[in-house]
């Protein structure tokens, strides 16, 4: 089997370059091992196929985001927001279509950094 073609190195602040599995200035790299999501997997957290479903469904029932109407602006919606944020995949808030908004993805990202 061939070996990678050098590269450099993806550490920070490092300019050496990676031939195989060792850096030039860092030495040997820790192999990667499987990518792990930070809070769970999507079905986990409760985003799994009956939301997509939900999703699906409120996108078609109003395409617009609502945000962006309130001001007069005509978007077209490519998320789903949770007005109230859930805490869990079986609080009922989760699946509630009144507490599903159609938003655009710069009113989502918006909502949620205020969320947090």
């Amino acid at each position: 089997m061939p070996n990678r073609p050098p590269r450099i190195c993806s550490k920070a602040c490092c300019s050496g370059v990676v031939s195989g599995n060792v850096c030039s200035v860092c030495g040997p790299r820790k192999p990667r091992t499987g990518w792990k999501p930070r809070n769970g997997s999507r079905q986990q957290r409760g985003y799994g196929a009956d939301w997509e479903r939900w999703r699906a469904r409120k996108l078609n029932v109003d395409p617009l985001c609502e945000y962006c109407l309130k001001e007069d602006i005509v978007t077209p919606a490519t998320q789903v927001d949770h007005i109230v944020p859930f805490r869990g995949v079986y609080d009922p808030k989760r699946l509630e279509w009144g507490n599903l908004a159609s938003c655009c993805e710069r009113c989502h990202m918006a909502k949620t950094a205020r969320d947090k």
